[in-house]
């Protein structure tokens, strides 16, 4: 049982400005493997983000774009100019680094990457398959492989404070996955506009920790390094909810999140 909180991260993001995917990595943490689509953001969003930002008060240190594969988003270089825009624009110091979080894997990618500002930071990966190693099975739900009754699930895990809160075409989340939880689960409860910094964001945690295999990966202060990297699968690792959800959109469709 855990015995500290989590807390939501005030300086940190991931923007999922597109779940389209090169690749079908197992236990992929955006589902792009299990329940690929080619959903996006728009480049409307993204100002709204900006906008929101700048009206909150908020002080981004750490602004990454991820996918899906980010590269693969029409407006890709719009996207990236904006953000710099805005990085230049209301930071007269500590200005936020915007990453770039790639798989490296196609020329498309690599050309692209080859052509961004100096300014971007450049997270690569560098896949060369899609049986990758990882950290933990993402699709593994805490509710369906052990007693969790006594769980407080807003204590949350590392993701929320290390990596920070989530950005999908669906809205706000508390961490960079819950929101692609929401998607294969259809709960729709991403935030329409940016927290106030008072919110924890725990009624989102209740939800979506439970589900999320993340959770009972690490009960640490510490964020898992690449020394933790060592699962190899050769399929998918997939316990019942998420096989049920994943199910129900093959046979009914995918669900109508309401957009951010």
């Amino acid at each position: 049982m855990r015995k500290y909180k989590f807390l939501r991260s005030r300086h940190k993001i991931e923007i999922d400005i597109t779940w389209q995917c090169n690749l079908k990595c197992f236990d992929c943490n955006r589902c792009c493997g299990t329940s690929p689509t080619g959903e996006r953001m728009s480049v409307d969003q993204i100002e709204r983000f900006i906008a929101e930002s700048n009206l909150n008060s908020y002080k981004w240190k750490i602004i990454r774009l991820v996918g899906g594969e980010p590269t693969l988003h029409p407006d890709f270089p719009t996207i990236v100019r904006l953000l710099l825009t805005y990085r230049d624009s209301f930071y007269e110091k500590d200005k936020p680094k915007i990453i770039v979080c790639t798989n490296g894997y196609s020329n498309k990618t690599k050309k692209i990457l080859s052509e961004l500002p100096c300014e971007i930071i450049i997270d690569n990966s560098n896949k060369s398959s899609e049986n990758v190693a990882h950290i933990g099975h993402f699709n593994m739900a805490p509710i369906d492989i052990r007693d969790t009754s006594k769980d407080d699930f807003t204590l949350a895990c590392t993701n929320t404070t290390y990596c920070g809160m989530g950005l999908t075409p669906n809205g706000y989340y508390h961490c960079p996955v819950a929101g692609s939880i929401d998607r294969i689960f259809g709960k729709n409860l991403g935030y329409k506009k940016l927290p106030e910094q008072v919110d924890e964001m725990d009624n989102l945690k209740q939800e979506f920790c439970k589900l999320c295999g993340f959770y009972d990966m690490d009960d640490t202060k510490v964020v898992p390094s690449i020394d933790n990297i060592k699962l190899l699968d050769s399929q998918p690792t997939i316990s019942s909810s998420w096989k049920q959800a994943l199910r129900d959109i093959k046979i009914q469709g995918r669900h109508k999140l309401t957009r951010y």
